[in-house]
């Protein structure tokens, strides 16, 4: 008796996320509008003592030569460079 109340439990969820998973309930996004933001810092990114309070590691270097730089998920530029710590 038990084997046939596991068996109909997982049946009727199958049945439940078959009917879920396969309804026709897309929504047209093109017609929202676009709201632009901006970033509301918490420091003065222009005041060096504010940011280096900021950072958990800093270090002075000079950069001698820029490697090369890579794109992640075709968006963002990553560039690695040879350096110098003083």
């Amino acid at each position: 008796m038990k084997i046939f109340k596991k068996l109909n439990l997982t049946l009727g969820c199958l049945f439940l996320l078959l009917l879920i998973g396969c309804s026709n309930n897309t929504k047209d996004i093109s017609s929202l509008p676009i709201e632009y933001i901006s970033a509301s810092q918490i420091i003065d990114r222009d005041n060096l003592n504010e940011l280096i309070g900021d950072a958990d590691n800093v270090f002075v270097a000079r950069i001698d030569k820029i490697e090369n730089t890579t794109y992640e998920r075709d968006k963002y530029p990553f560039t690695n460079y040879s350096i110098t710590v003083m």
